[in-house]
């Protein structure tokens, strides 16, 4: 156990295939700062630091862990690593920052932070099967390419659950997102389409429970110089006349400025039309 260090709790430069299992850190900066080609951390616990783990380079695993910091919780440079079965409670800014390619994030607990639970940019990274609730949003992607987002469920999250900013190729399957006042935020700030797949993502009413929700599917180039959003709502006007609500489904779908969306599909079961 280490704590009330002024830098670092554990520093490791250049080493290989560093091992750190059953460990307990508290530093007033990093409770970890690995510079390493091969690294495991394990049934460990930092809490209490400005940055719980600094990662920069190298390919390991980050398992079965508590993370709390004041700043962000997790912190990769150009690593790779496996992220799962954590515990990322509290963080004054993102619970995990990711700034590489080949991450895969499964399995996580991530909630109260002040900005993201998981930020990422970079390339062909896989977040799936997390629990993220109680930040300001949720999974944020910032010039990405290649990301694959499934099996998440996202809630009581202040801002957006899923942000996309310059993401490409972005792949998103079987998500579950309540309680959230954008589901899905879309912003392209370039001069090319990006390629935006979603399908079977449910956006449900606050309280969860699969009551007035909508299972949502997108497939959009989105266009350059475009932004949307996407997300549950109550119905803010009369409708037309001779028409009806399809069991009190409503989604929003807004801009503010001009723009398409190539494909927008939302599925129902044949249950409910009884």
């Amino acid at each position: 156990n280490l704590s009330n260090n002024l830098a670092s709790g554990l520093v490791s430069l250049g080493s290989a295939n560093l091992s750190i299992t059953n460990t307990t850190l508290a530093s007033s900066f990093y409770g970890m700062y690995l510079f390493v080609s091969s690294f495991l951390v394990d049934n460990s616990s930092l809490v209490g630091s400005l940055s719980g783990m600094f990662v920069q380079g190298g390919y390991g695993d980050i398992s079965n862990s508590y993370f709390s910091s004041t700043g962000q919780n997790i912190y990769l440079v150009g690593a790779s690593a496996n992220i799962f079965n954590n515990i990322f409670y509290s963080a004054g800014g993102n619970n995990l920052i990711i700034s590489g390619s080949f991450n895969n994030v499964s399995n996580n607990t991530a909630s109260n932070c002040g900005f993201s639970a998981i930020l990422v940019g970079g390339t062909s990274n896989t977040i799936e099967q997390n629990d993220i609730y109680g930040c300001t949003n949720g999974i944020f992607l910032t010039s990405t390419t290649n990301t694959n987002i499934s099996h998440n469920t996202i809630h009581s999250v202040s801002g957006n659950a899923l942000s996309l900013l310059d993401a490409n190729n972005t792949l998103v399957t079987n998500e579950s997102y309540y309680n959230v006042p954008t589901s899905i935020f879309v912003n392209n700030s370039g001069s090319d389409n990006l390629s935006l797949n979603i399908s079977n993502i449910i956006i449900d009413n606050p309280l969860g429970g699969l009551s007035n929700y909508s299972n949502v599917s997108i497939f959009d180039m989105v266009d350059p110089n475009s932004t949307y959003s996407v997300g549950w709502s109550t119905n803010s006007s009369a409708l037309p006349l001779s028409r009806l609500s399809f069991n009190e489904k409503y989604l929003f779908v807004n801009s503010s400025s001009s723009f398409s969306i190539d494909n927008l599909t939302i599925h129902y079961q044949d249950s409910e039309l009884i």
